[in-house]
């Protein structure tokens, strides 16, 4: 899910960059910016999540009570 965020946040960039007069190579896009940020991201990801479950720390979800708008007042 993170990894399908980074690429969607860099297609969305990219796209944007064409808009504003950036060449339109398709291909250069995936081979110069979506698969080495995909890479990144997977270094960064496994940098970080496995020393914290090798520390034995799980993420835990958590969750949003439900509540009015008038409630507070």
């Amino acid at each position: 899910m993170t990894l399908g965020a980074g690429l969607a946040a860099r297609t969305v960039l990219a796209i944007g960059a064409m808009l504003g007069g950036a060449p339109a190579a398709f291909g250069a896009l995936a081979a110069d910016v979506l698969l080495p940020g995909l890479f990144v991201d997977m270094v960064l990801l496994t940098i970080c999540y496995v020393p914290l479950r090798l520390a034995g720390l799980e993420g835990s979800g958590f969750r949003l009570q439900r509540g009015r708008y008038f409630a507070s007042l």
